[in-house]
């Protein structure tokens, strides 16, 4: 943001760092109450300048003197805090809405700069992501988490908002930066998508966007595992499903495909179910033989079935 956009306060910070904000403030504060609110009300104001001052808008009792946006995200931060229940919180509405995007887009700058801020900053990104359904701040949300991860900071909570969204386009917006000229990010995205990094960084990124497209009906995100171990599972494909492709259909290897390694799984899966699209009365022929001749078949014609 261009210095003449940026709010009183913001130009504070960057003039002096947030003690000089703060300093400034209680001044005004104590001088010129009205003045006060007239900054903090400014639109161009971030979501940080606002946080830093929490405690002095609080305390003195103005938060329903603010804006709409400035007004509900002071809510949502007392919310978090468990200093008072906001119900709203929870609620999908357009001022929660507008408020919880500006502290993510406007906070990105701020990101790794305090552990109060990313922990509401968390928060707010999986109220958007989960309750919300808003996608619009994935990328910046995927950014900010790369951005810890080269910096050391506290990443995990912030990993399970993306994750919880249960959405194929944050996989796709964490595979871009298997291509990066960052070892540090393409070694991370590796982790996050739990692929074995390898030399050839495009060609790995163009097979597991083949991979992503022909599994996306089909993938399981995980509830709970996000922050267990230290190789958490965070998504699993129903070959089941995908192998099976017609439920009406009965298919006697069923029970044997069951009992099959996830290699074995993935590749009759893959092979069934591009059969089942190109050509339907083949794939009735195909579903009724004996496992053991399926995966000859499917071994013979794989055809890329499964890249891994």
């Amino acid at each position: 943001m261009s210095q003449n956009k940026r709010s009183y306060a913001d130009r504070l910070i960057l003039q002096g760092g947030v003690n000089r904000l703060i300093v400034t403030f209680s001044v005004l504060f104590q001088n010129d109450k009205n003045k006060a609110v007239r900054y903090l009300s400014d639109e161009n104001t971030s979501f940080p300048a606002l946080f830093f001052l929490l405690p002095m808008i609080w305390e003195n009792n103005i938060t329903d003197a603010l804006i709409t946006k400035h007004r509900t995200a002071s809510r949502i931060c007392r919310h978090i805090f468990d200093l008072e229940e906001y119900e709203e919180a929870q609620a999908v509405s357009k001022e929660v809405n507008a408020a919880l995007k500006w502290m993510i887009v406007t906070g990105e700058e701020y990101d790794g700069f305090h552990k109060d801020l990313d922990r509401v900053m968390d928060t707010a990104a999986a109220m958007l992501l989960q309750i919300h359904k808003d996608m619009s701040v994935a990328p910046v949300v995927t950014r900010m988490v790369f951005k810890r991860n080269r910096t050391g900071t506290y990443h995990h909570d912030l990993v399970w908002a993306l994750f919880g969204a249960k959405d194929p386009a944050v996989l796709r917006g964490i595979a871009t930066r298997l291509t990066s000229p960052n070892a540090a990010d393409v070694e991370f995205a590796c982790e996050l998508l739990e692929l074995e990094n390898s030399p050839n960084h495009q060609r790995l990124y163009q097979n597991y966007l083949h991979w992503l497209s022909e599994n996306t009906g089909y993938m399981n995100f995980t509830k709970n595992d996000y922050n267990k171990g230290s190789n958490p599972k965070r998504l699993r494909v129903d070959y089941e499903s995908k192998y099976r492709c017609d439920d009406n259909v009965e298919c006697a290897a069923t029970v044997a495909f069951k009992e099959m390694d996830e290699n074995q799984k993935a590749l009759l899966a893959s092979y069934s179910n591009r059969l089942y699209q190109q050509n339907k009365n083949a794939w009735n022929s195909f579903i009724q033989k004996p496992i053991s001749e399926q995966i000859k078949i499917a071994e013979n014609g794989r055809g890329g079935a499964r890249w891994l």
